[in-house]
């Protein structure tokens, strides 16, 4: 079973700099288990100690989050699509708002779809 996996820039130094790799699983914990078989320490880098996904990593299935499914069991088939996301801190110190304007399908973009920020 073929899976897709976005990789963010944090952890693309484990994937020798791919955006996307291949995964294969039956579930996000399968998942992660063969991506550290193909990425050793990625692994180390989403989850914590015990094994769980770290909380400030979110988990995208097909641009639905892991947690509104069933967590780390989510099912999985072929063709899906998964992203790790890790949660992004700072913003604008101004007091201006920013406004974010999504280009493109999905609940994330590659490197040919950009988002335009517009400060309001």
């Amino acid at each position: 079973m073929a899976l897709t996996v976005y990789i963010p820039v944090p952890l693309r130094r484990l994937t020798e700099g791919q955006t996307r790799v291949s995964g294969e699983g039956k579930d996000i914990i399968e998942l992660l288990e063969s991506l550290e078989a193909s990425f050793p320490g990625i692994r180390e880098q989403l989850c914590q100690k015990d094994g769980q996904i770290k909380r400030h990593i979110s988990v995208f299935v097909n641009g639905q989050d892991m947690r509104s499914l069933q967590g780390e069991k989510t099912p999985l088939h072929d063709g899906d699509e998964v992203a790790f996301i890790p949660a992004v801190a700072g913003g604008d110190s101004s007091g201006r708002s920013i406004k974010l304007i999504r280009v493109g399908q999905g609940e994330h973009s590659d490197d040919s779809k950009k988002a335009k920020i517009e400060k309001g």
